[in-house]
């Protein structure tokens, strides 16, 4: 503001120096002309003489302008006032010398801070004359560059008066050389001078940038304006701001120019007007300015003390009461309300809880004089004052407690709304009958025609449920307002138009008495809230939410209990949604007849399984069954309800009730895997749980109830753990058949461990009749799979050699081909096992179909192959012939095989040899690659070098 402002000042003196320059122009315009035809040829040097003159030799020639240089240096370099006229003599032909040699002698003058004679003004008129030429006069007729080069000089030891010039303000007098240096400039060229200016700020270092930017925003030449804003985003932060600073000076522009762009949005707008018209405007725009200044002093008057009170409040130990009063209570009215406002909101919330009683009462008696005077009109600064008054008062100091809530009160009959709040939020602080019935009579008023008393009726509800101390409570049963505040509670909670405040008239609704009980009221008040289909699914939902605090309560409960179950079937998601989970909370009751709600719940939920369309809603009602389920004694009810469920939706599941099936089944697979389904419960959840192959949640049940343990139970005497005992042993074996073809029993110790179980179920189940065996092809399958983990391999021969020479046997379903080469398998594995290989190499090549697993059998093959003896290379490498064949070259394990292959052919035919080199070579580059071992690399080189 302060540069802006002495921009303008000095404008507005360049108005009447333009006026005043004009005769001046017009007798150095007649110097010129005189000049150019010749009429003042005493200045001209004799470089310039006419060529008619007299020849001068080529040395002669080059002397003379230096000699005459040298003389006129010492011209110049006399002092006093007998030198004067030599000074000046020696200015004004240098001034028309047409190199710059001439003009150095002048610039390096300029560039002195001594100058008892003040040569600096005798060079600074004479060119500021001699720039009044035509360019083409200038300098003696100097050549264009050479001109250039001289105008560069100038401006290079003239910018430099401009160092640590700040301020826009400034009287010719105080500096006349850079007030002439500043005239002198303005007469240059204009395009030439902007070259100039343009090529010295590139140049430059920055510290002779400065004072050069600071020069260009003096000049009063608007088309300067560009040189600067090309720098407003330069790199070096003290250029940036230097030519901000000179931009903003330049244009009177109000605010400092920090982009190109912005410049360039001003320039579009204002760039075809005069430096003089916008000095003008600028001029014309001060009185709002000064008015702006005049605004920003008293608003950092207020913000000073409500800083200072905001400090003094947030201090501890205790409120330096004295010194708010004294910044709050002054005759500034805008210092006066804005302190209140602070201390409004710092003491709205509690008083700190150490402070200086005396102090603070003294504070809010001061307070209680100033609202006196006050006239009534200023209904805004009345309030705030008797607001923070009684927020300094603590209900048990009854003298003035007394005294502040009858004002407060009386304020409630005010007309104007901001008085009225600003009481309601005061008497927060007083809590008592009086008082909540003088607010509840005053909402119920208000509630008549709640839009327009909306914030009026928020804060009541605000105050009559604050729940922080001082508490406020609900009415008593003998409370003389208690049929009065039921009235405002219902009143407020049925507002559709004023949806907003109906959560607010909830939480007073649920306001404790002194007694910390609910009034029984207010619980008929939400569930006929609850029933009303016309409140709107959130607040309907709101209300089952509060609901569930009466779950605890026996007089209600069963009441409750029962609305929540029909309110399963309700027409709203959102109402069915949040019913299941308030039923969800039956387990943490204590309630005797909490199992008789459970049950009659988990028969409720069941029907409404099969129908319910709401994803969310089913989730919900999902979780009940399984909380309950996880109840004593409640998991046979729940795992039935649930079987029901996916009995009726079938296997496979229907598309559009595909949403259903996992959630059922992972509540199942919960309940049955919990503790609380001991004693064989669980075993109902197995057949769905199968049926739909969910073989982690299976095993997950059989370990947490220990189901292997049962073995031993099998052929017990009595008939239900007899039962229960054969049906885990059924489950544990078709549980394994689940387990994916990929994972190998002995890949994971889990894998053995659950191998181990599977072949003692078997072997359990073995005593028994054999009716209740599984001996299905896939279980004998399974018992070979489980014994050969086990390390069983005459097991595994004796049975496999059994069932594939004895047949299907009486009763029993024959092998498919498929599961007769997978026997097969096994038991070549366990010959292998008893170092049997010629005849594991027998009973595998008896296979009549292809395994499912090929990768396995060539994997098999070759472990026979290289057990068997050197008298069985022909067999050894029919096999390595038949897994190399099965392997694809990109596999890791074919080069073992190729060399295993190439290394039995040739034991086994030693006439094959050619064959087999043959085939290496096809393979050379496989092993001569980087990730191939060099122990395979070595084996396959000698052979090849076999040949």
């Amino acid at each position: 503001m302060t540069r802006w402002l002495g921009g303008l000042v000095a404008a507005t003196g360049a108005l009447g120096a333009l006026r005043a320059s004009a005769a001046l122009l017009t007798a150095v315009l007649l110097s010129a002309v005189l000049l150019s035809s010749g009429l003042l040829a005493s200045t001209v040097l004799p470089a310039q003489q006419p060529v008619g003159g007299k020849q001068k030799g080529g040395a002669q020639e080059a002397a003379a302008p230096a000699d005459d240089l040298a003389k006129l240096q010492a011209m110049l370099e006399q002092p006093g006032p007998d030198g004067r006229q030599a000074r000046e003599t020696a200015v004004q032909r240098l001034m028309v010398w047409p190199t710059l040699d001439g003009h150095r002698i002048l610039q390096g003058v300029l560039t002195r801070t001594e100058d008892p004679d003040d040569v600096r003004g005798t060079i600074l008129s004479a060119l500021q004359a001699h720039l009044l030429a035509t360019p083409a006069q200038l300098f003696g007729g100097a050549v264009a560059a050479e001109r250039l080069s001289i105008l560069r000089g100038y401006v290079a030891v003239l910018a430099p008066l401009w160092r640590g010039l700040e301020t826009g303000v400034e009287e010719p007098a105080a500096n006349p050389v850079r007030s002439a240096a500043r005239t002198a400039l303005q007469r240059m060229p204009a395009r030439e001078l902007q070259v100039v200016i343009g090529e010295l700020l590139g140049n430059l270092p920055v510290e002779e940038q400065l004072p050069l930017l600071r020069c260009v925003a003096d000049l009063q030449q608007l088309y300067l304006a560009k040189t600067l804003a090309d720098l407003v985003e330069a790199p070096d932060s003290s250029v940036r701001a230097a030519a901000r600073q000179s931009l903003q000076l330049l244009t009177f522009h109000e605010e400092e120019f920090t982009t190109k762009a912005q410049f360039a949005a001003w320039y579009e707008q204002f760039g075809s007007m005069r430096y003089v018209d916008l000095a003008e405007r600028a001029a014309r725009r001060l009185p709002l300015r000064l008015e702006l200044l005049r605004e920003e002093r008293s608003r950092l008057i207020v913000e000073s003390a409500v800083e200072f009170v905001r400090a003094q409040t947030t201090r501890t130990p205790g409120l330096a009461w004295q010194a708010i009063s004294a910044r709050t209570l002054v005759d500034d009215p805008a210092v006066l309300d804005a302190c209140l406002e602070q201390l409004q909101k710092a003491l709205g919330e509690r008083l700190p809880a150490e402070d200086d009683p005396v102090a603070r009462l003294q504070f809010c008696r001061a307070l209680l004089d100033r609202w006196r005077l006050v006239a009534p009109d200023q209904i805004r600064r009345r309030a705030m004052l008797l607001e923070v008054a009684s927020y300094c008062v603590k209900p048990e100091e009854a003298e003035v407690a007394t005294e502040i809530v009858g004002l407060l009160v009386g304020q409630l009959d005010q007309q104007a709304p901001l008085a009225r709040l600003a009481a309601i939020r005061s008497l927060r602080r007083f809590p008592s009958v009086e008082v909540r019935g003088r607010l509840v009579r005053h909402a119920n008023a208000l509630a008549v025609a709640p839009a327009a008393a909306k914030a009026e009726l928020e804060a009541v509800l605000a105050t009559l449920s604050s729940r922080t101390s001082p508490r406020w409570y609900a009415p008593a049963e003998n409370d003389a307002d208690r049929a009065d505040w039921m009235k405002l509670v219902r009143s407020v909670c049925t507002l559709s138009e004023l949806p907003e405040l109906r959560g607010k008239g909830l939480d007073l609704a649920l306001s404790l008495d002194a007694k910390d009980q609910r009034l029984p009221d207010v619980f008929t008040l939400l569930v006929d809230l609850v029933g009303d289909a016309s409140q709107g699914a959130q607040f309907r939902s709101t209300c089952l939410i509060h609901l569930r605090g009466w779950l605890d309560q026996p007089a209600v409960a069963d009441v409750l209990v029962a609305r929540l179950r029909d309110l399963l079937a309700d027409a709203t998601p959102e109402v069915r949604q949040k019913a299941a989970e308030s039923l969800a909370r039956l387990p943490e009751l204590t309630d005797p007849r909490r199992f008789d709600w459970i049950t009659m719940t988990i028969s409720a939920v069941r029907e409404r399984l099969q129908v319910e369309p709401a994803e969310a809603v089913l989730q919900a009602l999902v979780n009940v069954v399984q909380v309950c389920g996880r109840q004593p004694q409640m998991a046979e009810n729940a795992i039935g309800a649930l079987n029901i469920v996916l009995e009726a939706l079938g296997n496979p599941v229907p598309p559009e009730q595909q949403f259903r099936r996992e959630p059922i089944l992972l509540a199942l697979s919960t309940i049955a895997a919990d503790p609380s389904a001991a004693r064989g419960s669980w075993l109902g959840a197995c057949p769905q749980l199968l049926a739909f192959r969910k073989r982690n949640s299976l095993r997950l049940i059989l370990q947490n109830h220990g189901a292997i343990d049962l073995a031993q139970k099998v052929a017990s005497n009595d008939g239900a753990i007899r039962e229960q005992a054969q049906k885990a042993m059924q489950v544990v074996i078709n549980t394994a058949l689940l387990k994916p073809a990929k994972d190998a029993w002995t890949s994971t110790d889990e894998l053995q461990k659950e191998a181990r179980e599977v072949r003692n179920a078997f072997l359990a189940l073995d005593g028994i009749d054999e009716a209740l065996r599984l001996d299905a092809p896939e279980h004998r399958l399974l018992r070979l799979e489980v014994e050969l983990a086990g390390g069983k391999f005459q097991e595994v021969e004796k049975r496999a050699q059994s069932w594939l020479t004895g047949g299907a046997g009486v009763g029993r379903a024959a092998f498919t081909p498929a599961q007769t080469t997978a026997v097969r398998i096994l038991a070549a594995e366990a010959l292998l096992g008893l170092n049997k290989p010629d005849a594991a190499a027998k009973i595998l090549a008896e296979r009549e179909a292809e395994p499912a697993n090929p990768v396995a059998l060539a994997d098999l093959q070759v472990r026979i192959a290289r057990a068997l003896p050197p008298a069985s290379a022909a067999l050894a490498a029919g096999l390595f012939d038949k897994a190399l064949r099965a392997t694809p070259p990109e596999d890791p394990a074919f080069r073992a095989r190729l060399l295993d292959w190439a290394q039995a052919k040739i034991r086994a035919d030693a006439t094959a040899k050619e064959v087999v080199l043959a085939e290496l070579d096809r393979y050379v580059a496989l092993f001569e690659a980087r990730d191939c071992p060099q122990e395979q690399h070595d084996a396959f080189q000698n052979l090849r070098n076999q040949r």
